[in-house]
């Protein structure tokens, strides 16, 4: 999996995902499908790009505790 993670159009994973969220005002899971969506590529490699960028894996991982899709985890916020 590590290969595919080193193609050159998913060097800008985080900020694609960003600038989805932001034009679409849409989630972050929704966002990523979005992106996978465009680029032709399977939602499970989204899924292990996401895993990679500590920004964006904790967004999604906020959002999946507030849809209650995971059991929250401690917060200092």
């Amino acid at each position: 999996m590590d290969n595919v993670i080193d193609l050159p159009f998913v060097s800008n994973f985080p900020l694609e995902i960003e600038k989805l969220v932001k034009e679409k005002k849409t989630s972050y899971i929704e966002a990523v499908i979005l992106w996978c969506e465009r680029e032709k590529i399977d939602v499970v490699v989204g899924g292990e790009l996401a895993k990679k960028s500590d920004t964006i894996r904790e967004k999604i991982q906020v959002e999946a505790e507030d849809l209650h899709y995971m059991p929250k985890s401690a917060r200092l916020f």
